[in-house]
């Protein structure tokens, strides 16, 4: 008798359609939601942004309908407060879609806390048909009706069947945070779970698959980024054959909460014993294929992280044990609404463990399957001989004995997420305290480095990120702590043969975690910015052994991991630094995103380069980060730091009234409009010299220093970079033209616009940009004057305005902006 050919499994490629979705929000304004409706507008008005279009039904006894996009307030009073109808809510749904002809990629988010009015064949009589409509449903506290919920679920679902059905709100699981940040935070915890699955996935044909283990039929159109299962050996799906997935947790995890989800649902309308007992006979066997880690040794390894977070962090065996109470006829419909709920949450704590990974997706799952393939590979090929490095004071490894570990690989295989890999995979390094901010979390150079740890200097990110707020703290004597949130690899020569390691996708994934905290992307420079800021540091403590090596360090350490990478940049930088160091030059192909990342390649480059070469990639960084850090300087208020203008508000008076007095009572007879006054008024300002003014450059030095000292290159942070390369200060001359430089505030202009280096040329340059604005100045000055002159003397018919003859243009009005070319 032939043995019989068990069903294989298939994880299909995610894909998801170009364009966001609509969205169609039915909220419960009752007024058993007064309390939580501040937050219900909150969260819904960031997840509507996550819509093509987005609209909002609220309901209580009555219904209103939204405008497209419309934010919702936080006063409840504004659309009910009274009591429930279920039912009008949802055949005002149905009237919306078919209003907006809606015909696939809906979402619809219900959100209620209580039972309310409900008829389901008036609902069901006009409901119109779509595509891809995912329905989730939130529910709020112990009186969410779970039943209603789960029957608009059958009503409404047409999309993919591993979304999950429903997000519960628990807000009486207080602990011991205050009230209103405890229900702000559970409320933002589950409406970031539903934004997570927002996207419309497509449906894609495949050669006939099951869906479940349990079904009858076979199908042919399943969503991307779902299991399925077959007796064949290989499958096609939308164009491409796809060979089975190997029994493993991570596939466990994902069918168990796949499976348990629906035979949820069904058990709903019916009994689903003998469903759960296939189900549970399926688990069996796969987990009897799974192979399993041997000789757990004290310190565990990579993989046997792996393993342990399946379980510590889903609770594989809440869904087993739930599974296989409905293989005694258990179901759902023989529980209260709350019951019911409870159970429902068990089928979606996978779904929170996903969201978490979700927010680590800086590359997608097929990036990721290549970057782990990548080193899978580097692994295989390139063997890591000896023990030598150093260990972290935590887990006693060294990065060489982690990437010798005898599971690694299957560890890489069974990795699902970039969270499970930051979270397992440790990074060896020196400690950092660091600063981080909103903004550092998608650009790591903006980290700003506090201190480095002298005593207990080696650690790794694993123990990091395992301890509360991912920081360490170490008492050192006399009441002082050393505190840790960051981690710093550092490599000499001799980790030549580490070369492939810390070139790899996968360690620049990590090490973006490590210094962003923020895995939503990845940065291949994230391990360059935190050596810069780092150096950046270090350049500016006092001088000591200790510090030299540092620095020689992160030299050593760039240059293994970066040379190669940036040897196309690096060689610009040397010919052309001007264009190098522009934020974003296309012409010159090249992006310097911070000026410090200069710093780092001059750093690891200057006894390779001519001393001129080093000053002329200086001076560049010098004038480059000024105009940085003053782009934001308005243009009036820049040139004012070369004035001294206690006199100046008296210069304008007595060239005003000079121009003013000109237009006596005869003059002023000359003329029949207020605007050929203005014209002639522009002309006489225009011809103003510069010399008539008196003007005298003072540059106001402090004032310049105490502006930077409020950005990340303060004056004494740039004289230390200076000196640190020419053991010399900025000179006093080439600071002030790097200031006056400033005035051009895009980075491109700085880069194509001369820098004047003679003093004499620099200082007529200060005059004549001053002399503009003055002159903008004086005209605005004037045109107020006039008008009361002109009053004053009797000429009130100069304001009638007069409409000019019929095919002669008026005479153009001056304009005050066209004084204001930069010269």
């Amino acid at each position: 008798m032939d043995q019989e050919v068990q069903v294989k499994y298939f994880k299909l490629p995610k894909k998801e359609e170009v364009e966001k979705g609509f969205l169609i929000f039915v909220l419960d304004c009752s007024g058993s939601m007064a309390s939580y409706w501040k937050y219900v507008a909150k969260y819904h008005n960031e997840l509507k942004e996550k819509a093509i279009m987005s609209i909002a039904i609220t309901f209580d006894t009555y219904v209103k309908v939204l405008q497209p996009n419309e934010n919702i307030s936080p006063n409840i009073y504004q659309y009910g407060g009274e009591s429930t109808n279920i039912t009008s809510a949802f055949v005002a749904l149905n009237q919306e879609i078919k209003k907006r002809e809606i015909t696939s990629d809906l979402t619809v988010v219900f959100v209620s806390d209580g039972q309310g009015s409900y008829d389901e064949n008036a609902i069901e009589q006009n409901m119109p048909k779509v595509n891809n409509l995912n329905f989730i449903c939130v529910g709020v506290g112990n009186g969410f009706p779970t039943h209603i919920s789960m029957s608009l679920r059958a009503l409404y679902h047409t999309g993919n069947f591993s979304i999950p059905p429903v997000f519960i709100v628990s807000v009486e699981d207080q602990s011991s945070k205050q009230r209103e940040e405890f229900l702000d935070s559970i409320f933002k915890e589950e409406f970031q779970s539903v934004g997570a699955i927002l996207k419309p996935r497509k449906q894609c044909e495949t050669s006939p698959c099951l869906c479940f283990p349990w079904s009858k039929e076979k199908t042919t159109m399943v969503w991307s980024g779902s299991w399925v299962g077959s007796h064949d050996n290989e499958i096609t799906f939308d164009g491409r054959v796809l060979q089975p997935s190997n029994p493993s947790e991570v596939m466990i995890l994902e069918l168990a909460s796949y499976w348990l989800q629906n035979i949820q649902l069904l058990s709903l309308k019916s009994k689903v014993k003998q469903e759960a007992q296939v189900a549970l006979a399926e688990f069996e066997r796969l987990s009897n294929l799974t192979p399993k880690l041997q000789g757990q040794k004290k310190q565990k390894t990579f993989a046997q992280r792996v393993q342990e977070s399946q379980f510590k962090d889903t609770g594989l065996s809440d869904l087993v044990a739930e599974l296989k109470l409905f293989t005694q006829d258990f179901t759902l419909n023989q529980l209260s609404d709350k019951d019911a709920a409870d159970r429902l949450k068990i089928g979606t704590k996978i779904g929170k463990f996903h969201t978490k990974a979700l927010k680590f997706a800086g590359l997608s799952i097929e990036e990721f399957t290549k970057a782990k393939q990548q080193l899978i590979e580097c692994l295989k090929q390139h063997k890591f001989d000896g023990n030598d490095g150093d260990r972290s004071v935590m887990t006693l490894q060294s990065q060489k004995e982690i990437l010798q570990e005898e599971d690694l690989i299957y560890g890489l295989e069974n990795c699902s997420s970039q969270y499970q890999l930051v979270t397992a995979f440790p990074i060896i390094g020196y400690g950092l305290q660091v600063k981080r901010t909103n903004a550092s979390m998608i650009d790591p150079y903006k980290i700003e480095i506090v201190s480095l740890v002298r005593i207990h200097k080696f650690l790794d990110s694993v123990s990091l990120i395992e301890n509360a707020q991912h920081e360490l703290k170490f008492q050192v004597g006399n009441g002082q702590e050393e505190i840790v949130n960051c981690i710093l690899p550092l490599y000499t020569k001799k980790n030549e043969d580490l070369k492939p390691f810390f070139r790899s996708l996968i360690f620049h994934t990590i090490m973006t975690f490590v210094a962003c905290e923020n895995a939503d992307v990845c940065f291949d420079q994230s391990y360059a910015a935190l050596l810069a800021n780092t150096l950046f540091y270090l350049i500016r403590q006092p001088k000591s052994e200790w510090s030299r090596e540092m620095i020689s360090l992160i030299n050593e350490s760039y240059t293994l991991a970066y040379e190669q990478h940036n040897k196309n940049f690096t060689n610009k930088l040397i010919q052309n630094p001007i264009q190098s160091l522009v934020d974003f030059n296309k012409d010159f192909d090249t992006h310097c995103m911070d000026t410090i990342k200069v710093i780092l390649i001059l750093s690891a480059k200057k006894d390779q380069l001519q001393k001129e070469q080093v000053k002329n990639i200086l001076d560049r960084f010098i004038i480059e980060t000024i105009g940085r850090m003053l782009k934001e300087m308005a243009p009036k208020d820049h040139i004012n730091i070369f004035f001294n203008q206690e006199n100046e508000h008296q210069i304008i008076k007595e060239a005003t009234e000079r121009i003013i007095n000109r237009f006596d009572h005869e003059k002023l007879k000359e003329y029949n409009s207020i605007s050929a006054i203005s014209y002639q008024i522009f002309n006489e300002v225009e011809q103003n010299k510069v010399e008539e003014w008196q003007l005298q450059v003072t540059f106001k030095k402090d004032q310049v220093i105490e502006f930077l000292s409020h950005t990340k290159y303060q004056y004494k942070d740039l004289q230390c970079i200076y000196e640190y390369f020419m053991q010399e200060e900025i000179p006093e001359n080439f600071f002030i033209a790097a200031v006056f430089h400033a005035r051009y505030q895009r980075s491109i202009e700085r880069a194509t616009n001369e820098f004047i280096v003679d003093f004499d040329l620099l200082n007529t340059k200060i005059l004549l940009v001053k002399h503009k604005f003055l002159k903008v100045e004086l005209l605005e000055k004037c045109k107020v004057e006039i008008k009361s002159h002109i009053q004053k003397m009797g000429f009130n018919n100069l304001f009638v305005q007069r409409r000019p003859e019929s095919g002669k243009s008026g005479r153009n009005r001056p304009n005050a902006n066209s004084l204001q070319k930069k010269p």
